[in-house]
């Protein structure tokens, strides 16, 4: 769902949908990494802030499974953090 929501939008940069869902999720594990450290937090704690088995948040932390939108908005409030924020959005649309 991410990935169609990025790729529909206007002015997004020439990256294919592979590299887009790419640079995404390292983006938002980067996020969740930083957040973890600062608070000290388990990837149990984590997870269980997600509402997730912390084998789905590692799997999506590797970008096996893809974030879904509603995830997105919940893990920004979370972290801090708008969605462009969180998922380098800014960086992947042109200027």
């Amino acid at each position: 769902m991410l990935l169609k929501v990025l790729s529909n939008a206007k002015g997004v940069s020439t990256l294919s949908k592979e590299d887009m869902l790419e640079q995404v999720t390292i983006c938002v594990d980067r996020a969740i990494g930083y957040y973890m450290a600062d608070n000290k937090l388990t990837r149990e704690q984590m997870a269980d802030q997600m509402h997730m088995s912390t084998n789905t948040l590692r799997w999506k932390r590797e970008g096996k499974n893809e974030w879904a939108l509603s995830e997105i908005l919940e893990l920004s409030e979370i972290v801090g953090k708008t969605p462009d924020e969180l998922t380098g959005f800014k960086e992947l649309v042109s200027v």
